[in-house]
C-alpha cells in the first residue's frame, strides 16, 4: 500500500468512524493506521514520521501549523506520540479543521507562496525549541486589524462621496483629505489623502494589495512593522511631490501600496535562495505594477501623481530592509541596513526642509 493511499484511507476511516461511534473497531483501525505512520517501528510517531505521513495527501500543512498540531497532541511533552495521543489528536475538532477546512488550506499555502521559509538550519534541526522559534513569528493573535481598518475606512470615505455623485475626489470628504500644495500648514493632508481614491478601478486597485499582501505581512512582520513601511510610503509620496511635482494634488493610498510592494521585493532579494517561488513572486509583483502604471498614466486627473508613486516606492525599499523581519542575517545585510536607514533619513530630512521653506 503506497503512502497516497494510506493518506486517503486515513481521510476516509475517521469520517466512518465518528459516525459508527463503535469504540472498540475505532482503536483498531486507529492502530492500524498508527502502524504505518510509525514507519521506524518503535512504538511512537517522531514528528518527522507524522510530517512525512501528512505530505502524501492533499492537506499538506506548513511547517508551523505541523508544530502546533504536534505541540498539542503531545500531552506528555516527550517529543514523540504514542498510541493515545495520536487518537487524541485525529478525533480533536480543532486539529481536524486543519485537515478538512479547504479555506485554511488555500491560505496557508499562499502564506507558503508569499512569506520566506525558515532557513536551512531550522529546517535540519530535530529540536523542537528552534523549529517553534519560526513557527511563532506566524501568529493571527492578535488579528491583523491594521490593513483591514484602513481598508475599510477607504471604502467608507469613498462611498460617502459616491452616493452624492462625486467618485473623483471632488467630494466634501475628499476635499478635506486630499493632499493639496497650497495649503501645506494642514499638516494633516500629508497622511490623509491615502484615505480617499479617484474612481473606482484606482480604489479596487489599492485594496487587492492592501488585503492580497498588506494582511500576510501583517500576519508574519506584525501590524506595526507594516504600519511604519506603510506610512513611510504615503508620507514619502507627498512630501516627494511637493519637491519634484508641486503642482499636483495628491489623492489615493499608492504611495502606500507600492512601499509595501518594494518592501516585500527587499525581502525576497534577501532571502531569495531560501524562498520557494522567489521568481513567481516577483512576476506577480511586477504585472500588478505594470497594469496599475498603466492606468495611471492614461490617467489625466489632477490628483494623479507619477512622482507619489515612485517616492513611495523607494522608501518602502529602504524602510523594508530596515523594519521587516529577516529570519537569517549575515554582516552584509546589516551593512546594507544601516546605509538604507542613512538614506532614507536623508532624504526625508532633506524633503522636509524642502516643504518648509519653500
Amino acid at each position: 500500500m503506497t503512502r497516497a493511499t494510506s493518506a486517503s484511507t486515513f481521510e476516509r476511516e475517521m469520517e466512518r468512524l465518528d459516525d459508527s461511534g463503535v469504540e472498540l473497531r475505532r482503536n483498531h483501525e486507529l492502530k492500524t493506521i498508527f502502524d504505518e505512520v510509525d514507519t521506524d517501528e518503535n512504538g511512537y510517531i517522531s514528528h518527522r514520521e507524522l510530517r512525512d505521513f501528512l505530505s502524501t495527501n492533499d492537506h499538506k500543512l506548513p511547517q508551523h501549523v505541523l508544530d502546533n498540531i504536534y505541540r498539542s497532541a503531545d500531552r506528555n511533552g516527550d517529543g514523540r506520540l504514542d498510541l493515545r495521543e495520536f487518537t487524541s489528536m485525529v478525533y480533536d475538532p480543532k486539529n481536524r479543521d486543519f485537515f478538512s477546512n479547504l479555506f485554511n488550506t488555500c491560505l496557508n499555502r499562499y502564506m507558503d507562496f508569499v512569506l520566506p521559509p525558515p532557513p536551512a538550519f531550522y529546517r535540519r534541526s530535530v529540536s523542537e525549541d528552534r523549529r517553534d522559534k519560526y513557527g511563532n513569528l506566524i501568529r493571527f493573535c492578535p488579528p491583523p486589524l491594521f490593513m483591514i481598518v484602513v481598508s475599510l475606512m477607504e471604502v467608507v470615505l469613498f462611498a460617502a462621496d459616491a452616493v452624492n455623485g462625486n467618485i473623483t475626489a471632488t467630494g466634501d470628504v475628499a476635499q478635506t483629505l486630499i493632499y493639496d500644495p497650497k495649503r501645506r500648514p494642514q499638516v494633516w493632508r500629508y497622511i490623509t489623502y491615502m484615505l480617499v481614491h479617484v474612481r473606482y478601478a484606482h480604489l479596487v486597485m489599492n485594496l487587492l494589495i492592501q488585503i492580497l499582501l498588506g494582511i500576510v505581512l501583517e500576519v508574519f512582520h506584525r501590524w506595526w512593522r507594516v504600519l511604519l513601511v506603510y506610512l513611510a510610503g504615503v508620507l514619502a509620496g507627498s512630501l516627494g511631490t511637493f519637491v519634484f511635482d508641486p503642482v499636483h494634488q495628491l489623492a489615493g493610498a499608492s504611495g502606500g501600496v507600492y512601499s509595501l510592494i518594494t518592501a516585500h521585493v527587499a525581502t525576497i532579494i534577501l532571502n531569495w535562495s531560501e524562498m520557494q517561488f522567489p521568481l513567481s513572486n516577483l512576476t506577480v509583483f511586477f504585472a500588478f505594477v505594470v497594469g496599475d502604471l498603466v492606468l495611471v498614466f492614461q490617467s489625466d486627473e489632477r490628483h494623479v501623481s507619477h512622482t507619489a508613486h515612485f517616492c513611495g516606492a523607494f522608501a518602502g525599499l529602504l524602510v523594508g530592509v530596515v523594519v521587516l523581519r529577516n529570519i537569517s542575517s549575515n554582516r552584509t545585510e546589516r551593512i546594507v541596513q544601516l546605509i538604507a536607514l542613512i538614506v532614507y533619513i536623508g532624504a526625508m530630512g532633506l524633503a522636509i526642509v524642502w516643504n518648509i521653506v519653500c
